[in-house]
């Protein structure tokens, strides 16, 4: 991430917002520290989707009704508790 002083970001704000829409994010500082942060649209939407909820995933599972699970024919392994 390349980083900008305020002044000097808006003297190339128009390049930096082209860096920022190909995928790399942009800092600028304010008094020496970081202030804001500039990226693409594409990158701004998939930070703030909605994600789904547990219920939502465990809906979104496909039906297992008709799964043929069959136990393995092979000798359970001797254990000692």
């Amino acid at each position: 991430m390349n980083k900008w002083q305020l002044h000097e970001a808006k003297n190339k704000l128009s390049n930096i917002i082209d860096i920022a829409m190909h995928g790399t994010p942009q800092c600028i500082t304010k008094r020496g520290e970081e202030a804001v942060v500039i990226i693409s649209i594409k990158d701004y939407k998939q930070l703030t989707k909605q994600k789904p909820d547990f219920k939502e995933y465990l809906l979104s599972i496909p039906e297992t009704d008709n799964l043929d699970i069959q136990r393995a024919k092979g000798y359970a392994r001797d254990f000692e508790l």
